[in-house]
């Protein structure tokens, strides 16, 4: 957690002294931190260093693949979920600190290079805390069905897609700004919140597992604010 919080925040160089051997612990911290490297270590020092670089000119670019590594996520998550379910932990275990690892190196990136507009960086960096937060739901929501065999239905079916499609929209009114898309966005939202509730009782993991499907649709939704707030800037 140390390293990960002083990765993200910018650090370039990390100094750990220790009376044992941590360099096993080390070197898998580092496994989901993007150009941190152990450059050197003694019997109790050890030195980290970034030897990736970066350019802010690459920012957007990192932003767009983060979120749709994320769309693709979760549209993993329903094809297996309503199809052959042959995900299984250790699988979804990988693609979950995939996505973290990528989350990371964009907060990285927004600290250390951020825009000439510092109110437009920490807006995106919110962001990027967000769409860690909907990457974390949508293991949840996957773990959930590996875990606990869901029974699940066709209207269940029809509530995640409604769900995909506005992270999906979401993703859209980030680069296609429009007030329809806003509505458009809300509208699926709605659609969510009203068709859950619709749904036969069903037990306690059942249940569980349609919260997630509905929170990723209100995290998506939540994004809206944001984006405003960053076209405000550009007016």
């Amino acid at each position: 957690m140390h390293l990960s919080a002083l990765y993200a925040r910018g650090v370039d160089e990390i100094q750990i002294h220790s009376k044992g051997d941590i360099s096993e612990v080390i070197a898998q911290s580092l496994s989901g931190l993007i150009g941190f490297v152990l450059v050197s270590q003694s019997d109790t020092h050890y030195v980290i260093r970034d030897i990736g670089g970066g350019n802010a000119l690459h920012l957007d670019e990192i932003f767009k693949r983060v979120f749709q590594m994320i769309l693709f996520f979760y549209e993993s998550a329903e094809q297996d979920i309503f199809g052959k379910q042959q995900g299984t932990l250790e699988n979804l275990q990988t693609r979950d600190c995939e996505v973290n690892k990528f989350c990371l190196y964009l907060q990285r990136a927004i600290n250390k290079m951020s825009y000439a507009d510092a109110i437009n960086g920490r807006i995106l960096f919110t962001y990027s805390y967000m769409l860690e937060k909907i990457s974390d739901e949508i293991e949840r929501l996957w773990r959930s069905n590996i875990k606990y065999h869901i029974k699940k239905t066709k209207a269940m079916h029809k509530l995640m897609g409604i769900s995909r499609e506005g992270l999906s929209q979401a993703f859209d009114l980030y680069y296609q700004f429009t007030p329809q898309k806003i509505a458009e966005i809300y509208a699926l939202r709605e659609k969510v919140r009203e068709d859950s509730v619709l749904l036969p009782k069903a037990d306690a993991m059942t249940t569980r597992f349609i919260r997630h499907i509905v929170k990723i649709v209100e995290d998506a939704a939540d994004l809206n604010h944001l984006t405003v707030m960053r076209m405000a800037g550009q007016k």
